[in-house]
């Protein structure tokens, strides 16, 4: 099967002041295989491609 998006839409009260969807406010949901379980995720915990470049040095 092959597909193609062609519409995404969402409500306004979970973007951010610059029109993006604020993960914070989304709150997505995901399936965790080994408890069975669904949990939200929400806290941002770090930057991507940049907190490992101070560790590193």
């Amino acid at each position: 099967m092959i597909g193609e998006i062609v519409n995404v839409s969402t409500e306004e009260s979970i973007l951010d002041t610059d029109g993006s969807v604020d993960p914070e406010k989304l709150r997505p949901l995901v399936f965790d295989p080994v408890r069975g379980a669904y949990c939200v995720l929400g806290e941002k915990v770090g930057n991507a491609f940049q907190d490992g470049k101070k560790l590193k040095g």
